[in-house]
């Protein structure tokens, strides 16, 4: 079957479409879109609620939000998954090769920190045998406050190339999503929150009866 990544005029495309100057940077996007994609198939996000910069630009902003290259997630405390088990588990999803990505891990890049887990895998395609690394980290700290939301994904032009459909996923309601950032601007001189926090804020005034704002 012939992939996204295995033809190098599809992304060129894509490129176009979104008239970025950067192809590098629509790639990774599009290999957020597959990671995502293969984490929901496998289950993983029955078990995860999405947030974050790569979420506000998946299913809030997209095209006009910033390029996020992490993925963040809380874990559902009720379901008692421990913090190596959940670095191990994304690891194992990411064992095989996926629609035209392939996956290495270093060891150091699967482990467990204070509150926290990550796993982050290297992301290689035809056109990018070097591969991108993303941080896959998932937050042990805190449940949701308020209950999660599903949401769909922004549409992209790529969406039309990629042979699938991407998921809806459960993500941080924006209220939270918004506490989140303005907590992350005080404890951390980050132009990208900043740039985030201005984003919601004309979310806010455009579209207030939108998922996850109550007017």
């Amino acid at each position: 079957m012939t992939t996204f990544f295995d033809n190098p005029a599809a992304l060129q495309k894509a490129a176009g479409l979104l008239g970025a100057r950067r192809v590098d940077y629509v790639e990774i996007d599009v290999i957020l879109t597959h990671l995502l994609q293969r984490m929901s198939e496998a289950g993983l996000m029955d078990h995860l609620v999405f947030k974050g910069g790569t979420m506000l630009r998946k299913m809030i902003f997209g095209q006009a939000g910033r390029l996020s290259t992490d993925l963040d997630f809380v874990v559902r405390s009720v379901d008692r998954i421990v913090a190596d088990d959940m670095a191990l588990e994304i690891a194992s999803v990411f064992g095989d090769d996926y629609r035209g990505l392939k996956f290495d891990f270093d060891l150091n890049d699967v482990d467990k920190t204070d509150g926290a887990c990550r796993a982050n895998p290297k992301c290689m395609t035809k056109n990018t045998p070097a591969g991108h690394v993303i941080k896959i980290e998932v937050s042990y700290r805190a449940d949701p406050i308020l209950r999660p939301i599903l949401l769909p994904h922004q549409k992209q032009p790529y969406f039309t190339e990629i042979g699938f459909e991407p998921a809806a996923l459960p993500c941080l309601q924006l209220e939270e999503a918004a506490a989140e950032k303005i907590r992350a601007a005080f404890q951390r001189p980050k132009i990208r929150d900043l740039h985030d926090l201005q984003q919601l804020r004309k979310q806010r005034s455009t579209q207030t009866s939108s998922a996850g704002w109550q007017s």
